[in-house]
């Protein structure tokens, strides 16, 4: 069978209400104390109507939320109009690995100087910074997160892709369809979970045989606790759809990143599931047990302009980026939908395993990027939003 690529950006999402870029931007450079809660276990996210009942806990926390921001928006990059939450990430990234920025060590310690006290100890630079980034990528999850996309769906009642899923489902007859997402969120999953896609679709991930489990709490007649079984990262893409989540998921985890029993297998959340895993194993006399997994608290994704780069090469990422340069090379089409050619290492991916080889690139996106990888001579440039496109339209790009 001949394959069929796509490479999907925020502007994919953009038509069932997820943000873009800018959005993300907008509500991330100014992050008010009051409008979010860090419980005590450390996991944080947006108030929605909801009242912090004990607004003292970890205030300190959410106020250096609140302060950091602003430092870097007035102190750094002179106003937060030119706030870019991935640019954010590289310049406090960059922190934590090398613990040297003067201008971070001396907001820490005036921050320190103006909120600490005996009934509220505040920690050192390094772990300000640090509890800074486990909160903020918590909030960053949070604000792409959609409950109705762990629902169960039927046919024909996802209108506005209705003509893409009817384009998968003909390209599916003849083709191999190979899907790779910059995107975090899970829309794609719910897209590809309409009957008959959801039969040839894979990414990667498998429940049977999985050693991995949490819990989930169901509140009906009783109050009662399950453990169930997590799907688990298998490598294995053998469907006629399969999804390559090159930056990351906001429903995936590491299982436990402590040193022992080190174990960096990316497992899969679902709704109303703990994020606190265990693992099944077994003993050399037989005997079953579980041992706890240390996560963080914040999905495994990659942000960063430059430090998501550096990550390609790590163990679970280059499996996937290995999966994409080779999907490109054997591709007949790749379409791209909604993404702007601004991420460096990607548009190197384009060139060197596509482009450069005289591939056909048709690009579906309203306004025309500033780009060099368009000027190629088998790319063409539709100017639609996705939603727009019929499947005539996209039929013909086969043509």
């Amino acid at each position: 069978m001949d394959t069929v690529s796509f490479l999907i950006g925020s502007g994919f999402s953009k038509a069932d209400g997820l943000p873009l870029v800018g959005e993300i931007n907008e509500r991330m450079r100014r992050i008010n104390e009051d409008e979010i809660i860090i419980h005590s276990e450390g996991t944080a996210f947006f108030l929605n109507g909801q009242t912090n009942e004990n607004e003292w806990s970890r205030k300190a926390e959410r106020l250096f939320v609140q302060e950091f921001l602003k430092f870097y928006s007035n102190e750094v990059i002179d106003g937060e109009g030119n706030f870019h939450y991935e640019d954010f990430y590289d310049y406090y990234s960059e922190y934590l690995r090398t613990e040297d920025n003067e201008y971070i060590d001396e907001f820490c310690e005036t921050f320190r100087n103006e909120n600490d006290n005996e009934y509220n100890p505040i920690a050192d630079n390094y772990n300000l910074v640090s509890q800074f980034h486990n909160t903020f990528n918590q909030l960053l999850s949070n604000f792409l997160q959609r409950a109705k996309y762990y629902e169960n769906v039927s046919h024909l009642n996802y209108f506005k892709y209705d003509d893409f899923i009817g384009f998968l489902n003909h390209l599916i007859e003849k083709n191999q369809v190979k899907v790779h997402t910059l995107n975090h969120d899970l829309l794609f999953e719910r897209v590809a979970s309409v009957p008959p896609l959801w039969q040839e679709f894979s990414d990667g991930y498998e429940e049977l045989g999985s050693p991995y489990y949490s819990e989930v709490n169901v509140n009906q007649t009783i109050n009662k606790r399950y453990r169930v079984r997590l799907k688990y990262f298998q490598n294995r893409f053998d469907k006629k759809i399969c999804l390559y989540k090159l930056h990351g998921s906001i429903d995936t985890y590491q299982f436990n990143i402590a040193d022992q029993h080190r174990d960096l297998t990316r497992v899969k959340s679902d709704y109303g599931v703990e994020p606190r895993f265990v693992k099944e194993v077994q003993d050399e006399t037989g005997r079953f047990s579980y041992i706890k997994g240390w996560q963080n608290n914040y999905p495994d994704f990659l942000s960063g302009t430059s430090t998501k780069v550096l990550s390609y090469g790590n163990e679970y990422y280059e499996l996937l980026f290995k999966h994409f340069a080779e999907n490109l090379k054997k591709s007949k089409l790749l379409i791209v939908i909604g993404y702007g050619f601004g991420d460096s290492g990607i548009n190197d991916y384009l060139k060197k395993y596509f482009l450069d080889r005289g591939g056909k690139m048709v690009v579906i996106i309203p306004k025309k990027p500033d780009t060099e990888l368009i000027n190629y001579p088998n790319t063409v440039i539709l100017e639609k939003k996705m939603e727009q496109v019929s499947l005539q339209e996209y039929m013909s790009l086969l043509n």
